[in-house]
């Protein structure tokens, strides 16, 4: 086991719920983290760990919460400054008609991009001409986007919905969710390495659950497409309590990428986050 990073760090990817506040279908599928997970729960699974910054990361509720749900970490903000960005949900399928959500998600100050997941709908979800017109209006409000998707088809399909936003930056979360204990690389390799071609999108070193053999050859490949100047670290906590630790992810990071230098380590664990979110 190599040493375990201990300088700063920005999460970006961190999700903060309470199922009695906001509706989540997807937990039924999850009833071990189907609870709150709260400020005092992250403090609790953080200790000893030098985490500097977070950047919240929507939790996939019921889109009409979207908003209650960034007011409402907003206001935590005020209780732990080391929340510095939001990313929100929204319903960017609408088109144009999205544009009055946004607006109104934008009067926060915490607001730095927008996810939407879609590897839960059909894949050509993201193709629709409402979806790419919500994507492009991104650019209007200095909002990224966050890409949450798995498999060939949606792959594909996510390349071709980059290559229709030039000006709007794009980070992939989870290194593309890739299906580690089979060992398959391809075709992720191919949606990696074509990503990593388009200058405006950024990789997320998060939601890699399996051993750290199995692991190694994606995030090789990702460090070897994207470089270190556009990777950065995620904790994707609680979701990540259904395989590890948050120290035992830390561990399996610092393991993964131990080869690199103190600085490019830096970049990856702390500079990258802070430039893409503009924190």
């Amino acid at each position: 086991m190599s040493e375990l990073y201990s300088s700063k760090i920005v999460d970006t990817h961190v999700h903060l719920w309470d199922p009695d506040r906001h509706t989540y279908s997807w937990m039924k599928d999850a009833p071990d983290i189907d609870k709150p997970f709260l400020l005092d729960d992250f403090r609790q699974a953080t200790k000893g760990i030098d985490v500097d910054k977070i950047v919240f990361m929507e939790c996939d509720a019921v889109h009409w919460q979207s908003i209650d749900e960034m007011r409402w970490i907003s206001g935590l903000s005020e209780i732990d400054p080391r929340i510095q960005g939001i990313v929100s949900g929204a319903p960017i399928e609408k088109g144009d008609a999205v544009k009055g959500i946004l607006e109104e998600l934008c009067d926060d100050m915490l607001l730095r991009g927008i996810r939407r997941v879609c590897h839960a709908k059909d894949s050509d979800f993201c193709l629709s001409p409402n979806f790419i017109k919500g994507v492009q209006l991104l650019s209007d409000y200095d909002l990224s986007f966050d890409i949450c998707t798995t498999g060939v088809e949606h792959w594909e399909n996510a390349l071709k919905l980059v290559a229709q936003c030039p000006n709007v930056s794009f980070m992939v979360d989870h290194i593309g969710i890739p299906t580690f204990k089979e060992g398959m690389t391809d075709p992720w390799r191919s949606f990696i390495t074509d990503m990593a071609a388009m200058p405006n999108t950024v990789c997320k070193f998060s939601g890699c659950y399996a051993t750290n053999d199995e692991i190694r050859p994606f995030i090789d490949h990702v460090m070897d497409s994207f470089g270190t100047k556009r990777v950065v670290y995620g904790g994707d906590w609680p979701v990540s309590t259904l395989s590890t630790t948050y120290k035992g992810w830390v561990e399996t990071a610092s393991e993964l990428l131990e080869s690199y230098s103190a600085s490019e380590k830096e970049d990856i664990f702390y500079n990258n986050a802070v430039s893409f979110y503009k924190l």
